[in-house]
């Protein structure tokens, strides 16, 4: 432990006596100097997402002194620019969200900055969706998403209801560094917030215009619902939203797992909820399988992503999130091309590592698609892009490979309400078509072939790992590789400097926003992507592959991973 931060150690022992939690910890560790290290070698770090940590005391955790800081710091940013501005805040069901969330409103407060704060936890997509409705310039969601129940986070939104532009960002870091943690916070006590005016709940109208707007993307008929649904929100903020919208559309068969049901930040029969992951799901996939359900849908804690679990025989089927993507494409083209309601100039929207069936689905219905960076914020940006162009009618669909999905333009982030109402409506289409969802993922491979998807991560342990891990990307950047393994490159993209370099020797610049990330692509529609981790020294790798069947798939996918494997090997040394 260094002198500086053995400095920031004792100056939090002088004033952070207001959180007795945050005191009790730091004095437990006065002589365990490796843990206090940790907690004060650095800040936390402030990026397009805003913040995510561990809970507990020092400057790089989620504490209510590190959320006064970057509100302080949100605030001057916001009175820089704007006149009156104003900020909607929301919060899940995390340990000390609702606390961190009023925090957020007095220090907004006590900077001349009304805040609207939701008086009762709520979906991420339910704050994106009050900032645009209060006409807000800022939107603050307390939250750590899926991760375990140790983190929280501080994810920031600007006026369109989007994650802001790394240059605003930027901006808004800027202020943060330059505001000091005890000395320069200006806030008001809640109560005299709320006496003044500054600090005002978000009514009950809001959500319930949140809840009109997602209605209004479904599917219209006259004949009731009649699929069975399994839901789970995963002890998050989902519980309310979902069930209103999943009955004010007509599905009455809607039974919640008991022990997933209330909002409980310990989510203590799934510790990681992330509906990704089998161990999450499986307490919903056996109340699936107990019940006979036609579909299970989990919410993930903030509510802005979704997992499906489908009826496949006696058993339920987990679907990925390039299925899910895959599904509800095909399902929103074939809905508005029977209903005659398909716009001019259909658009897709998608990352750069979700499953390439887009493009034949696409091509079918005669949709355009357009590839992003991994992060929905950059969907986002292609619907408001739209909007200003009086455009939105265009936007069919967005999704990403984590399992964010959204149909329409009320909101810019993934929005699992809308997600679990397009899951629950395109369950309902086919099976009055005599299918389960399971059978039309399999028609869809039939259709369209297997493309199969994978992620994976390659670690750089230890002190030195984040500058090895660069280090490795540049040497795999200048490589600029012929082949991989026993096949030939056909394409290599760098994502960071916008070009793609063919085999034949043409040169394509990308119109993409710029990103730290590698494709290289075979024939046959196979590809791998490679790409810095934002939370941890770890490239993460991303998968495609195609077959004709689904084992021939499957071998292409262990050739095309051992090929990485040894690159990446060879890299490192």
């Amino acid at each position: 432990m260094n002198e500086h931060e053995m400095a920031a150690y004792r100056r939090w022992l002088r004033h952070a006596g207001e959180d007795e939690a945050v005191m009790e910890e730091l004095k437990s560790l006065a002589n365990n100097e490796t843990a206090l290290s940790g907690r004060f070698s650095a800040d936390l770090s402030f990026g397009t997402s805003g913040m995510r940590a561990l809970m507990g005391a020092g400057s790089s955790r989620m504490n209510i002194f590190t959320v006064r800081k970057a509100t302080q710091g949100l605030a001057s940013a916001l009175n820089a620019r704007w006149e009156a501005p104003s900020v909607a805040i929301a919060y899940d069901s995390r340990h000390n969200s609702r606390r961190f969330a009023e925090e957020t409103a007095c220090v907004l407060a006590g900077n001349g900055v009304r805040a609207w704060l939701y008086p009762t936890l709520m979906p991420t997509p339910a704050l994106s969706f009050a900032v645009r409705a209060l006409k807000c310039k800022a939107g603050v969601m307390i939250t750590a998403s899926h991760n375990p129940r140790r983190y929280n986070g501080y994810k920031v939104y600007g006026a369109s209801g989007g994650q802001p532009t790394d240059k605003t960002a930027k901006s808004i870091e800027q202020f943060i560094r330059k505001t000091d943690i005890f000395a320069d916070i200006r806030r008001v006590a809640l109560e005299a917030g709320l006496a003044s005016g500054l600090i005002r709940y978000i009514g009950p109208e809001v959500e319930q215009a949140y809840l009109d707007a997602v209605s209004a993307l479904g599917r219209k008929t006259d004949r009731p619902p009649r699929s069975a649904i399994v839901y789970t929100p995963l002890n998050g903020t989902g519980l309310s939203c979902v069930t209103r919208i999943l009955a004010q559309n007509g599905f009455s068969n809607v039974t919640v797992v008991p022990e997933q049901r209330d909002p409980n930040g310990d989510f203590p029969s799934c510790p990681t909820p992330n509906p990704e992951l089998p161990a999450t799901m499986a307490a919903g996939m056996a109340l699936g399988r107990e019940m006979g359900a036609d579909l299970l849908i989990a919410t993930d804690p903030d509510c802005d992503r979704i997992g499906l679990a489908v009826k496949a025989g006696a058993d339920m089927r987990l679907l990925s999130g390039h299925e899910i993507g895959a599904l509800m494409l095909e399902y929103i083209c074939r809905r508005h091309t029977e209903e005659g309601t398909m716009p001019d100039r259909p658009v897709v929207v998608t990352s750069i590592v979700s499953t390439l069936m887009v493009e034949q689905i696409a091509k079918r219905y005669g949709v355009l698609v357009r590839r992003v960076p991994v992060g929905f914020k950059y969907i986002g940006e292609i619907v408001t892009a739209l909007e200003e162009k009086e455009e939105t009618e265009r936007f069919l669909f967005g999704f990403e490979e984590s399992n964010g999905v959204l149909t329409g333009a009320h909101v810019r982030d993934k929005d699992g309400v809308n997600g679990a109402l397009t899951a629950a409506q395109m369950a309902e289409y086919y099976r009055e078509r005599g299918m389960t969802l399971g059978c039309a993922m399999d028609e869809l491979y039939r259709a369209y072939g297997y493309y199969q998807n994978d992620t994976d991560g390659f670690a750089f342990p230890g002190a030195s790992g984040a500058a090895q891990m660069k280090a490795c990307m540049e040497r795999l950047r200048a490589a600029r590789l012929q082949t991989l393994g026993d096949q030939a490159v056909e394409c290599f993209i760098d994502y960071r400097d916008g070009v793609a370099m063919h085999a034949d020797g043409r040169m394509e610049y990308l119109n993409l926003p710029a990103s730290n990330g590698l494709r290289i692509e075979l024939g046959g529609h196979t590809a791998v992507t490679i790409r810095l981790s934002g939370t941890e020294p770890k490239l993460k790798l991303y998968y495609a592959v195609y077959g004709q069947t689904q084992a021939e798939a499957q071998a292409a996918m262990e050739r095309l991973k051992a090929a990485v494997k040894e690159l990446l090997n060879e890299k490192t040394e």
